[in-house]
This record gives structure tokens, sequence and C-alpha cells, in this order.
């Protein structure tokens, strides 16, 4: 039986999938970062607009999937040496 992580997949309302590696999988389980679900983004504005439930979690994801998508064009591209990844 294998000790590794494997990647798991995500479901964003905004991004649509997320790909996460075995080593983000890994920060996300962690307890501290499991207590970004329950601060919020938007502070109070839940209350006016229901719809608006970004929390820091949320945020956190997204922005990972925004850097890897960019890490990835310039690994494609030759701006990033393979070192950096």
């Amino acid at each position: 039986m294998s000790t590794t992580v494997p990647g798991k997949t995500i479901r964003d309302p905004l991004w649509n999938t997320i790909h996460l590696d075995a080593t983000a999988v890994r920060i996300v389980d962690t307890p501290e970062f499991q207590r970004l679900r329950y601060i919020r983004q938007l502070g109070l504005a839940h209350l006016v607009y229901p719809g608006a439930t970004h929390t820091r979690f949320d945020h956190a994801l997204g922005v990972y999937h925004l850097t890897s998508v960019a890490l990835r064009h310039l690994r494609d591209r030759g701006g990033v040496a393979p070192e950096a990844w």
C-alpha cells in the first residue's frame, strides 16, 4: 500500500475545476488552512447579498489555480527554469 497522497480535483464555481497536486493536498488538509473556510472575504456583504459567500479558503484555492496556470504557461514557453518548478 502506498503512503503517498494522490492529487485531487476540486469543483469551483468560478474556475470550474482546480487540480491539486499531492503537495497542495497535504497543505490544504492542514487544520490551519481549513480555518480559512470560516473567514469571509467580503465581510458582512452576505447579509445583504446571500450569494456573496466568498471565503479566504475559496480565494486561496483560486490563487493556487491561477499561479499553477501562469507557471505552466511560462514553463511551456521557456520562461521558467525547470529548477523553479
